[in-house]
């Protein structure tokens, strides 16, 4: 939205624009807080170590994504501020051209840049590896670095703090979902390899094999209607699905050969067979 800073007791709008401006500065030091603690105590201390050493070279990307901002904050907010609407619409798309076509550079340069760099600074080479990786997967992330930094440099130019902080919020709070939700998935392997299992995230595991083939969900109630798949609110009270969830795992694992010849007609096994889906193959997917 856009708002005249000048107009209005100059208080009350300063703290209405700065107030969603440092909301901005701590969602982005939680994103980091998150990021770092992922890193350093799930995925390990070398990789912890390849993040931070890779800062002098990410800093290079964000100081030409922070001058597009505040060049075109500045050529936007006095275009607006003296009303020329046509030449700010000229100068926004204008920023947006060139600010692509450095982030097109930018990009070029650290793919062939930046393990020269690594090598200049003196990288360990037990952090080189995973220091790499993490500038490739930086690189590739430019645009959407630009694409804020410009957006940001606009709206705040429009008087407009607070869809920035909108945005950053939601990436920010994304971000630590997304953390959470790897880490689940590598702990559900990690304890899956431990009791000689395989724990497949997806319904589609093997390379080349189109679909699932036959399923089968399970619902299981007692003649009083009690669900005992339900998951219950408290340790306690989830005592009963594990266990029945438990049984049936086990149950699925010693009859397998009985569940598969329950499925085995001609119809099921030719359509099986031709590449939809592995015929031999039990699995449980909990979904």
């Amino acid at each position: 939205m856009n708002k005249d800073l000048t107009v209005g007791k100059t208080e009350n709008i300063l703290w209405r624009f700065c107030l969603p401006l440092f909301g901005s500065i701590v969602f982005q030091q939680l994103y980091n807080i998150a990021d770092s603690l992922v890193a350093g105590k799930f995925i390990g201390e070398n990789a912890l170590a390849a993040v931070g050493n890779s800062y002098e070279i990410t800093l290079i990307f964000i100081a030409f994504a922070f001058g597009c901002n505040m060049g075109c904050s500045v050529i936007v907010s006095q275009l607006f501020g003296s009303k020329e609407y046509g030449r700010l619409k000229t100068a926004v798309s204008t920023a947006c051209i060139f600010s692509a076509i450095l982030c097109g550079m930018l990009m070029t340069a650290g793919i062939f840049g930046c393990s020269p760099l690594l090598y200049i600074m003196k990288t360990p080479p037990e952090v080189f590896a995973d220091s790499r990786l993490y500038l490739d997967i930086y690189i590739y992330g430019l645009p959407f670095v630009f694409f804020y930094n410009i957006a940001t440099g606009i709206f705040s130019a429009l008087g407009d703090s607070k869809t920035p902080f909108c945005f950053l919020a939601a990436s920010s709070t994304a971000n630590i979902a997304v953390d959470h939700n790897q880490l689940v998935m590598e702990a559900m392997k990690k304890v899956a390899y431990k009791h000689d299992l395989r724990c497949l995230l997806h319904e589609k595991p093997y390379a080349g094999v189109n679909g699932s083939g036959k399923h089968n969900n399970w619902s299981i109630t007692t003649d009083d209607g009690v669900n005992l798949l339900d998951p219950g609110d408290t340790p306690n009270k989830n005592i009963q699905f594990l266990l029945v969830l438990a049984c049936i795992m086990k149950a699925v694992d010693i009859h397998a050969d009985l569940l598969r010849q329950s499925a085995a007609d001609v119809g099921n096994d030719h359509r099986l067979g031709a590449n939809e889906a592995p015929p031999a193959i039990i699995s449980i997917f909990l979904g």
